[in-house]
């Protein structure tokens, strides 16, 4: 089962979009690791998944809100 499911999701920073596209599932018990050079939106990613960023379209459904986890970087 799935833990948290995305669908057509777009993400805009400033009113622009930076993110477009974006469909995944994370299943229960998986460990679920974003890698990418540094500035490729990794972070806002994680913002979108978890309400914190300014969606364009698409939805995010969490099924079990105690299987998501998050620890953002201090700048």
């Amino acid at each position: 089962m799935a833990v948290m499911e995305v669908c057509c999701f777009a993400i805009a920073y400033d009113s622009a979009p930076i993110l477009m596209g974006i469909n995944l599932k994370i299943m229960r018990a998986t460990f679920t690791v974003f890698v990418g050079l540094n500035g490729c939106e990794k972070s806002v990613l994680l913002g979108g998944l978890l309400g914190e960023a300014h969606l364009l379209s698409g939805r995010t459904y969490i099924h079990d809100a105690n299987g998501v986890g998050y620890c953002g970087q201090q700048t």
